[in-house]
């Protein structure tokens, strides 16, 4: 605990190096600190480690799979890899402990629209980004949600109103 307490002292002070030494030695000497793990994988995440940050939160959900935070930021870091398959196991995790967590359905709706292209279903693509954009007026700033309404336009061949919507994203 003095070693987890002593990396969130450091993470408040920006020294995000020494704070990652800190964390590694809560694992050495408690591999399942919960919150510890958290925060590692947050700042592998933040510094752009991918591969590491999804490795942290895979840990995190094998040892919490009641871990909302951890499951949805997988469903968003599998998304961004264009890792289907994971995205979509980890947001229905998310969505089963939190049914009402509105990022897990920002991601739950951008995958319903890859299937909907995938299976070329011009119903399900429309439903698929009615849903979108009904999420993205709650969340303005989810990037995945803008990216798929801009790829809807641009398949629509609307170029001006998805440079309309890449400005704002």
């Amino acid at each position: 605990e003095k070693h987890y307490q002593s990396a969130l002292s450091l993470l408040e002070e920006g020294d995000l190096d020494r704070a990652v030494v800190e964390l590694r030695n809560v694992f050495k000497l408690d591999g399942q600190h919960r919150d510890a793990r958290k925060a590692f994988a947050k700042i592998q995440r933040d510094r752009g480690n991918i591969r590491e940050a999804i490795g942290q939160y895979l840990r995190l959900v094998e040892q919490y799979p009641d871990d909302l935070d951890g499951q949805r930021a997988l469903a968003e870091l599998q998304l961004s890899v264009s890792n289907w398959p994971e995205s979509e196991r980890h947001v229905d995790a998310a969505l089963a402990l939190e049914p009402n967590d509105l990022p897990s359905q920002a991601i739950r709706r951008v995958i319903d629209y890859g299937q909907a292209l995938e299976a070329k279903d011009e119903a399900a693509i429309a439903a698929a980004v009615k849903a979108v954009s009904d999420l993205k007026e709650k969340l303005p700033d989810n990037l995945p949600l803008r990216q798929v309404i801009i790829d809807n336009y641009v398949k629509k061949s609307d170029f001006s109103a998805a440079l309309e919507e890449l400005d704002a994203a």
